[in-house]
């Protein structure tokens, strides 16, 4: 299902996204590619383990925000939730992989290790992804985009019906395995209030920024915005990490942020309700 999600279903939403993308896609787009790694240099900054870094970042957007925003928020938000997944997956499924072989144990040898350890093989491991090649097809079908959403929304629909089912299919079946301890919940909530806390920030200059040179892409996105910056850790991250690394810490990690982040976006939503 994984091989399946990375291969396919991924490239193919991302594909779709992109092709049929106008200015303002564009602009929240790379709002989001800001966010993102905005986040990556901060997690990087509190914790040296790549693990944690892209913890910090890469959040679980298409399998668990999506859903939420559909039933709590509204079409406006699906909108910047589905655009800010395309960004993130993009950055998360390319670049994910080569920043963890870039320190896996024993890079800094002779042979392939090595040349993935320089700057040129991280480079090619990234282009090699499926994720960024689905953004290059995607730009280069830009001019037939309005066909595609017209002949071929079914495959787009179809795709992002996959998106969910296996995605959440995936991630039920990583935290069935994943050890819930006291420690890791403890260490998990002061990750995931630190990050809270930041992505909130971040966002908040960029709607500043974007209100000043135009019309933000973010305006009215307030509550789209607060809940984007409750969701946990991506549980791809964890099929990241076994294939760079041949190891699967973050499912801990993701299991006890995604406690933290059910119960938050739980709280947030009934308060949603309430002042409705």
């Amino acid at each position: 299902m994984s091989r399946a999600l990375s291969q396919a279903v991924i490239p193919l939403v991302i594909v779709f996204h992109v092709a049929r993308a106008d200015a303002a896609l564009v602009g929240l787009m790379l709002c989001a590619l800001v966010w993102m790694l905005a986040l990556f240099a901060m997690g990087h900054r509190l914790s040296r383990d790549p693990v944690d870094s892209l913890c910090f970042c890469y959040l679980n957007i298409g399998w668990f925000g999506l859903p939420v925003a559909t039933s709590a928020l509204g079409p406006e938000a699906v909108s910047l939730f589905t655009t800010f997944y395309v960004a993130s997956s993009i950055l998360g499924n390319a670049l994910g992989p080569a920043w963890l072989l870039h320190h896996a144990p024993g890079t800094s040898g002779a042979g392939r290790p090595a040349r993935a350890n320089s700057l040129s093989g991280w480079l090619r491991h990234a282009w090699r992804t499926p994720a960024l090649r689905a953004l290059a097809v995607g730009l280069c079908l830009l001019p037939v985009g309005p066909w595609l959403g017209v002949h071929a929304a079914w495959l787009d629909e179809g795709a992002r019906i996959l998106l969910g089912m296996l995605g959440m299919m995936v991630l039920g079946a990583w935290l069935a395995h994943a050890p819930l301890g006291v420690a890791e919940l403890r260490r998990a909530f002061k990750s995931f209030v630190l990050r809270a806390g930041l992505s909130l920030l971040v966002l908040a200059l960029l709607w500043a920024v974007t209100s000043r040179i135009g019309r933000s892409p973010l305006q009215g996105q307030v509550a789209a915005m607060v809940l984007l910056s409750l969701l946990p850790p991506a549980a791809n991250i964890v099929v990241l990490e076994t294939e760079a690394l041949r190891s699967g810490h973050s499912a801990a990690r993701i299991a006890s942020a995604s406690v933290w982040s059910l119960g938050a976006i739980a709280l947030y939503v009934a308060w949603l309700h309430v002042v409705a």
